[in-house]
């Protein structure tokens, strides 16, 4: 059993489960609140309050202390979408650290990638390449041995995004966006077709679930829809599916962003491969999920 552990802007996520051959298992899993403004987009601002709110995550289930792997998310995570020549890891990984070349402290950046797509038209591969300081990282293994907690690793939520879409068959070709609220951000992962293709981020002005969020969002993702069809890639996104914090009024934010978008919108359904006590929670819980894989 693994623990995928998220730490977000108002809450801890863990969750502790299994996954083998794109099914997944859940055994457990817990909610704690973080008070304000002790991590804000991904960075530590009060390391012994936050080692303290992730202690109590453990307080009244210690087998969730082990093999734990975390989901950071922040603008200071860098990710592209890349098309290289299939070459072994020290080539690719050379080849990443020229495409952040320009990046201010480049010397300091830690580089990772994932595959997208072993064999793409055309030749080479697809990967989602990553950089992020090592410094930010190096604060949340300080952060988690401040608290006695071992990470065995450490995953980006765009990642966890893909792997946790991945679950459900249904998706595998389809044209769609998740749309994931953390507090008063949206970030917005896109799929063509049923391949990764984009990501943003927007900071939401408007409290969630008010009237006038509806338009903010409205404005966001029509200018998502809008940059799919520019991409003339032949297939137009047809869902957006809402994770994350999503808030109570969430059907009639969905259906009223469906008639404004002329798509699909509703809460993340959970695919049959998923197993978890409380279904209900599947979509408030996906990113952390799809860590497990």
């Amino acid at each position: 059993m693994a623990v995928s552990l998220y730490i977000s802007n108002n809450y801890i996520n863990a969750v502790q489960g299994s996954s083998a051959k794109g099914s997944v298992i859940v055994k457990s899993s817990v909610k704690v609140p973080v008070q304000e403004g002790l991590l804000i987009n991904g960075m530590i601002m009060n390391e012994d309050l936050l080692s303290d709110a992730v202690k109590n995550v453990w307080a009244d289930n210690t087998e969730l202390s082990k093999n734990i792997s975390l989901i950071v998310d922040s603008t200071s995570v860098l990710s592209k979408r890349l098309r290289v020549p299939v070459a072994n890891d020290k080539k690719l990984l050379e080849i990443i650290k020229d495409e952040y070349a320009e990046v201010e402290n480049y010397d300091r950046l830690l580089y990772d990638y994932r595959v997208l797509n072993p064999k793409a038209k055309g030749g080479g591969m697809d990967i989602l390449s990553c950089a992020v300081e090592r410094e930010f990282i190096e604060g949340y293994i300080s952060l988690f041995d401040k608290a006695g907690l071992k990470l065995e690793s450490v995953n980006t939520a765009l990642s966890s995004i893909i792997d946790a879409a991945a679950f459900s068959k249904a998706l595998s070709r389809k044209t769609y966006v998740i749309a994931n609220l953390d507090g008063n951000n949206l970030s917005n992962t896109l799929f063509v077709n049923g391949d990764y293709n984009y990501s943003s981020r927007s900071r939401l002005l408007e409290e969630v679930g008010c009237e006038d969020s509806v338009s903010e969002m409205y404005r966001i993702l029509s200018s998502l829809i809008q940059f799919n069809k520019s991409q003339k890639t032949g297939f137009d996104i047809t869902d957006i599916f809402f994770t994350g914090d999503i808030p109570e009024t969430a059907s009639a934010l969905c259906m009223e962003l469906s008639a404004a978008l002329g798509v699909s919108v509703l809460e993340m359904p959970v695919p049959e491969s998923v197993k978890m006590p409380d279904k209900n929670m599947y979509s408030k819980l996906f990113t952390v999920l799809g860590n497990l894989n």
